[in-house]
């Protein structure tokens, strides 16, 4: 005989009850695990992976402050925006200091009537030394004299230079516009300055609104 609490029964009738509470004690105990499970399963599916930042937390957008160029632009100190610049050949004069094109720098050329020589047969006594019967007044009644169109020197001198062989020419560098193109903005007036915000990337990283920052969102 079997005393449980006051219940009095035989052996093969408590082993069938023991069974019977045994079964129903691992029922409950699978049935209360499978409930766990499934509400875990139902916790992890509340959230997704945010699709804005693909589930990082952080968005990439444009730099605000260069517009996404990596550059900013800065008005040229060099020529001022102006795209050009004074001609430093010339200083703006349009013309420089050079060799005379007239007499390719000699300064006069050979003259034509002493042949060089700088002298000749006097003009006014035709080399005789008297005029009007009396000593010749310009070459001392030597019969020769400075030549009348060099003056002596044996050559002409140069009308445009006055024999110096230099005179203003036409400057190379600006061709007479008295400026040049600014080659330090490349002509456009403006510089590029590497954006100091994005470091040149043209780039900037935010926290994801949507998730704020976590990378994932609540299915509701």
């Amino acid at each position: 005989m079997v005393y449980i609490k006051g219940i009095v029964m035989n052996k093969a009738k408590a082993k069938r009850v023991f069974t019977l509470l045994f079964v129903l004690m691992a029922f409950l105990s699978c049935n209360n695990k499978s409930r766990i499970t499934n509400t875990e399963k139902s916790e992890e599916q509340q959230y997704q992976s945010c699709s804005d930042c693909n589930g990082t937390g952080i968005i990439t957008i444009d730099c605000n402050d260069c517009e996404g160029k990596g550059y900013t632009l800065k008005r040229c100190n060099y020529c001022g925006g102006n795209k050009t610049i004074i001609c430093p050949t010339c200083n703006g004069r349009k013309n420089v200091v050079g060799t005379c094109p007239w007499c390719s720098g000699h300064g006069g050329k050979q003259c034509i009537i002493c042949k060089g020589a700088g002298k000749g047969k006097c003009y006014l006594c035709l080399g005789t030394g008297m005029n009007l019967g009396q000593t010749c007044s310009v070459c001392y009644g030597s019969g020769v004299a400075a030549c009348s169109k060099c003056q002596g020197e044996g050559f002409d001198r140069c009308d445009v230079c006055k024999g110096s062989g230099r005179s203003d020419v036409l400057c190379g560098t600006c061709r007479g516009n008295d400026y040049i193109e600014c080659n330090e903005c490349d002509k456009d007036g403006m510089l590029h300055e590497e954006c100091e915000s994005c470091d040149g990337t043209g780039k900037m990283k935010k926290t994801c609104e949507t998730c704020n920052g976590e990378g994932r969102i609540l299915i509701i």
